[in-house]
This record gives C-alpha cells, sequence and structure tokens, in this order.
C-alpha cells in the first residue's frame, strides 16, 4: 500500500470492477474481440458509457479449487496492477487455459503483456 497525505491509499481489486453474472461473461466472449497467447486468452468488449470492468476464468480441468484460486489470484495481481492500460467503457475477460497448476506470476505477466502489446523493455 501507498501512504499519502497522512493516510493509507488502498490499492486492491473492488467488487465494483468485477464481472460477476454469467450473462455478461458470455456477453464478453461472444461479441469480444479476442487474443489468444500461450496461456491466457483475453476478450475485451467495448461498451458505452459504462465503467471498466473485469472478469476472470479458469476451468475446472484444474482439479483442485486452490490451485485454481490461486491463479486467479495472480491474474487478479497483473490486472490491478495494469487496468489503467484499458479504457473506461471496456469489459475485459481473461480465461486462463493452460493445463499447468504451478504457474508463476512472471510467465503470466510476460503473456498478458504480449496480449496487450506492452513492451517488455518499457517496464
Amino acid at each position: 500500500m501507498m501512504k499519502s497525505e497522512g493516510f493509507i491509499e488502498k490499492e486492491g481489486f473492488p467488487k465494483e470492477i468485477r464481472i460477476k453474472k454469467d450473462l455478461e461473461f458470455k456477453e464478453v466472449i461472444k461479441k469480444g474481440e479476442k487474443k489468444i497467447g500461450e496461456k491466457l486468452i483475453l476478450f475485451i468488449l467495448k461498451k458505452d458509457n459504462t465503467s471498466l470492468k473485469f472478469g476472470i476464468r479458469v476451468d475446472k480441468t484444474i482439479k483442485k479449487a486452490t490451485k485454481r484460486n490461486r491463479i486467479k489470484r495472480i491474474i487478479r495481481e497483473i490486472l490491478r496492477k495494469s487496468k489503467d492500460k484499458f479504457l473506461p467503457g471496456e469489459r475485459v475477460v481473461i480465461v486462463y487455459k493452460s493445463l499447468e497448476e504451478n504457474v508463476k506470476l512472471k510467465e503470466l505477466q510476460k503473456d498478458f503483456d504480449n496480449l496487450v502489446g506492452i513492451d517488455q523493455e518499457m517496464r
């Protein structure tokens, strides 16, 4: 957390910016622009006059819930750091498509950066 003028600024991933409803996920996946990476699939759908929202999906082919939740935490951290790369009104869904359970943050960050088009040398 960052300290700013006597109070601590929260850097979380608030629930207000999360896609929760299955219909929203399906709409973004069906109508959105699709980008396929090594481990991730990124769907982006532009909506007018709405706030930026994110959704994360990890398939149940990864059997253990603790492993799926860890992958979702890693993806949430990547999105938290990179949410300024997206425009207001966009709906973004990230689907983890790999069967690898013990994925590292750096691996997913690299795949995400390639999908979004962030140059690695700028980081």
